[in-house]
Order: structure tokens, then sequence, then C-alpha cells
């Protein structure tokens, strides 16, 4: 049964329209009040019982209620108990405190819906009004928890911003583009000038962060593909563990800078060490620097680019091999051009490969070529490592 409310007023009411006016407004707000409501049992003891009630997490009606235990009393020190109801399960419970002269209550968990706290004093045999502090609040459930079912907030505009405080140095947006109205978007920005860093990062030792794009859908930048599902390259050699935190941008390696110019620095025809800074290589390559003292391959990306007008045969090659070893590989690529004289001849390559290291981090290189009568360029790029 329900009532209408109406608001007390001994001033304006007469002698029976007031204890009615009473009435009717308390009924009405018990109706909000009684739901979860603490209080001590009828027959004391190391409980408290809390009234039938209900609560939205979201969409989800959540009905609880019933007698809850708190568990023997410590005989030295006090405590101070939580009474909650899990809103992933709709079961009532408490969660203890820690018996001290000074006790605090317990941190409840994001999913919890507190309902009070309960003084147990040291020794106590039973629980009574006196040690129940009502906690409700209907707030509760804005402030944390699992919301189920569908948030729709549209009020024209953003949907939804996360503001650090009144001046907007920083927030997160997400909106329809008005360029792809169709799509799904975050705007992550900074006004003004200023760069934006965006991080995602997984709190847990070991874990991975998954970019999921499903099927055959990509990541991009301004357009460009950075990622497919088919860019995560060959599987690592027996024995090793492929680390690498460089992708490929339309087909172009994205990698850490810079670049090695291989004929440019590295003298022909003569094995020549090349490592990171530090690592008392004949050339340091600060590329490496990214490469942690834990790895023992490199992964790299060479682009061979020959042209001539020489009617002679002109010849390229590249090996490579552990610093400190006498094994090399064989020639990780051999290019060839030849022109007629009169029409200048060209050729490119490019090719990965992977080369062991040494502890430094340091590998060999060696380039050569026969009959230059034009140029060559040889340009290696990092493209990730293995442990």
């Amino acid at each position: 049964m329900t009532a209408t409310f109406q608001q007390p007023d001994y001033t304006t009411q007469s002698g029976t329209a007031y204890p009615l006016s009473i009435d009717a407004a308390v009924s009405v707000l018990a109706e909000l009040a009684r739901h979860f409501a603490p209080h001590e049992s009828g027959s004391p003891g190391m409980w408290v019982v809390v009234d039938n009630g209900r609560v939205y997490n979201g969409a989800t009606r959540i009905d609880g209620g019933g007698l809850v235990g708190v568990g023997a009393a410590d005989p030295t020190n006090p405590r101070i108990d939580l009474v909650v109801l899990d809103l992933r399960d709709a079961t009532m419970g408490a969660i203890s405190g820690a018996p001290a002269p000074s006790p605090v209550a317990p941190a409840p968990n994001p999913w919890h819906f507190i309902i009070c706290e309960v003084y147990v004093a040291a020794g106590a045999t039973a629980i009574y009004n006196a040690d129940i502090t009502d906690k409700r609040s209907i707030l509760s459930l804005l402030g944390g928890g699992t919301v189920g079912g569908s948030l729709t907030i549209d009020g024209g505009g953003p949907n939804l911003k996360l503001k650090p405080g009144a001046i907007d140095a920083a927030y997160v947006e997400y909106f329809a583009d008005s360029t792809y109205p169709n799509s799904r978007s975050a705007y992550i920005g900074f006004p003004g000038s200023g760069s934006i860093h965006l991080d995602i990062r997984n709190e847990e030792t070991g874990g991975h962060i998954n970019l999921d794009t499903s099927s055959a859908g990509e990541v991009r930048a301004n357009g460009n593909r950075v990622l497919t599902t088919a860019d995560d390259g060959p599987a690592a050699p027996a024995g090793y563990t492929k680390y690498s935190s460089f992708y490929m941008v339309n087909d172009v390696p994205a990698v850490n800078a810079p670049a090695l110019n291989v004929d440019t620095v590295l003298a022909k025809n003569t094995w020549v060490s090349v490592g990171p800074t530090g690592s008392g290589a004949t050339y340091t390559w600060t590329a490496l620097d990214a490469v942690p003292a834990t790895a023992k391959l490199v992964e790299l990306r060479g682009l061979a680019y020959l042209n001539t007008l020489a009617t002679t045969t002109d010849t390229a090659t590249l090996q490579a091999r552990k610093t400190g070893t006498a094994t090399n590989s064989p020639w990780i690529f051999r290019q060839q051009v030849l022109s007629d004289g009169t029409t200048r001849a060209y050729d490119n390559t490019e090719v990965g490969f992977k080369v062991q290291i040494d502890t430094n981090r340091r590998f060999d290189l060696l380039w050569d070529g026969e009959n230059f009568g034009g140029t060559v360029t040889i340009i290696l790029y990092l493209v990730g490592w293995y442990e």
C-alpha cells in the first residue's frame, strides 16, 4: 500500500490533518529508508539483521536481506567489521576488520555495496544497535562497482568526459566523429600546444596488452597502416623468444632510429664490429641501445640500391657474423646490375635477416663489391631482438 506524500506543517494544518500528514510522509520516506536497514536482532547475538531491500546495479535488480553473522569477538582488542551486499551475486556477508586498540574499518571491494559498520567490542557476545553505524548510500553504485546492462548518456556533443578538474588541462572524450559519423571514436586530447602521451599499461607482471582488431582489421595512424594481424613476423628460432618494439608502417620499417648507412660509415671489404653505445665496437650504432643485455639475436632489415652506367657487371654483397667468431653467414644478399653504357641501370632489394650478438650486443658486418662503375647504397634497420 502506498500513500501520498504531504509535508507536515503544524503552523497551517489542523489538529486532525497534522498527524495524518506525518503518517503519510513517514510512509513514503520509509519505502526508501527500509531497504537494507541494519539493526540488532530481537534476540541479540553475534549477528546483524538486514531488512529486505532492493538496489539496481545498472539495469539489474538485486534483492537481499537477512541475518549476517560477524564472527566471534577478540578477547583483548575491539575491531570494526563491514556488512556488505555483493553486487556480483546478491549475497550478504561481513568483512572482518583487524582487532586493535583503535580499530579501523577494513577496505571494501569495488563490487560491494556497504550497508553498515559493526563495532565488535573485546569479548562481546552480542551486537546491539549502539554498535551499528548505518553506511548505506544510494551514491555508492555511482562511485564504483560492476554495472550491468547499458548506460546511455545522450546530451548532444561529447557523450562522456572525464576531467581532472575545473581546468581542461587533459581529458578523455568519446564521441561520434563528424568526419566518420557511423564510426565509434575516442578522442584523447590536450588543448593548445603540447604533446599527447597515451600510456596503456599492464600492472600484472609478465602480462600482455592485446590490441585486437578482430578478423583482418588493421591498426592505422593518420590513415596509414601500422599493424595487421599478419605483422607479427616469423616464429622465433628454436630456443629463442621473440621481442620486438618496432613494427611496419605501410611495409616500410618503422624502427628504432637511426638507420645504419653501411656503405657510408663502414669500410669496404673489411669485417667491422657494430654495437650500442659503450660496447667497445668499432662503430657505434645507437639504435642498438634499445636492445637489452639479455638479447641473443637481433633482427634487421636491409635495403640495397645500385645504379650504374658501366658496361661491366657491378656486384654488391653483405655478410654478418657474431663478434668474436670466425663463422659468418653466407651472402645476406648478392645484387648485380649491368648497363649498356648508354642507359643507366638500376636495381634494388630488401631482405630481412637475423644475426647473433655477443654479450656486449655486438655483431660484425662485411660489405663488398666488384667492378663498381656506379653507386651502391646499403641501409640497415633494427626491427627487433630475440632472447
